[in-house]
């Protein structure tokens, strides 16, 4: 019962948080209008990709056309996810450098959480979110693929699986920012690295395919959702991706735990 009470309690705060930061994006609904107009600029550039599979009816395996294209949808619906947390993992970095982070410390609830949620960006997530979705309905229906409810439910939970994911993948730079100043780098790297979604995975070489499921997992966050919408599960894909998000869950516990025990307080 503590467990469901702390649930709800931050998910209001999610809740709560979200509409402030609403508030305070529409406090200059030039630049709201704007940051939507250019991520779907972003969406149809990335829409590009679909008109190029479907006019030369590019085949992978056993994946048409339209295959590829439910599973660009996949990928611009998790990149509207990534976009949603984007401006809080962006601006961590400076919190550390600065010592803004110590007034976020001091409040009754997880730090790790406040940092995490404090800053979203809805007019960076709706358009990728709504219009990927439109993308996959597509793909789906012209895939020929029979609609099986099941296939749905266990998609949507992939897509929970790689949000989860993506949030650590992302997150873990930004935190290491507690040991060196600077980590442009590495985020322009995990960005290419991400791109490769574009793509479903079978367009790669399979040590390619071995080095994005099982060391790099960039595979496992928008792969298994599209492949299971279009009733090609894999096995070992499925358990990659139930194991890798407990992983990187682990993982990024004890980088933060030890960036935190390093941090010294601004007045420090």
């Amino acid at each position: 019962m503590k467990v469901i009470g702390r649930i709800k309690k931050y998910w209001k705060l999610l809740c709560l948080m979200i509409r402030v930061q609403l508030m305070s994006e529409l406090e200059y609904r030039i630049n709201f209008i704007a940051g939507i107009l250019v991520e779907i600029g972003y969406f149809l550039a990335k829409l590009s990709y679909v008109f190029v599979v479907i006019q030369t009816k590019l085949t992978l395996g056993d994946f048409g056309p339209y295959h590829i294209v439910t599973c660009i949808g996949v990928y611009i619906v998790l990149t509207g996810i990534y976009m949603f947390f984007w401006p809080a993992l962006k601006s961590f970095p400076e919190k550390v450098q600065s010592g803004s982070l110590d007034l976020l410390m001091v409040k009754p609830i997880s730090t790790f959480f406040i940092v995490s949620c404090s800053k979203t960006s809805l007019s960076m997530f709706l358009p990728n979110f709504i219009l990927g979705w439109l993308v996959i309905i597509y793909g789906w229906y012209k895939s020929g693929e029979a609609f099986i409810l099941s296939n749905l439910i266990l998609g949507l939970f992939y897509i929970f699986t790689g949000t989860i994911l993506t949030f650590c993948f992302f997150f873990i730079p930004p935190i290491i920012s507690f040991w060196v100043i600077r980590i442009d780098k590495m985020n322009s790297v995990l960005a290419s690295l991400w791109d490769f979604n574009n793509m479903p995975m079978n367009n790669y070489p399979e040590w390619l395919q071995k080095i994005g499921l099982y060391i790099i997992p960039v595979f496992v966050i928008t792969n298994p959702a599209a492949f299971t919408f279009l009733n090609h599960r894999n096995i070992e894909l499925s358990v990659v991706a139930v194991a890798s998000p407990v992983v990187f869950c682990s993982l990024l516990s004890i980088v933060w735990n030890q960036g935190i025990k390093r941090y010294h307080s601004a007045t420090s």
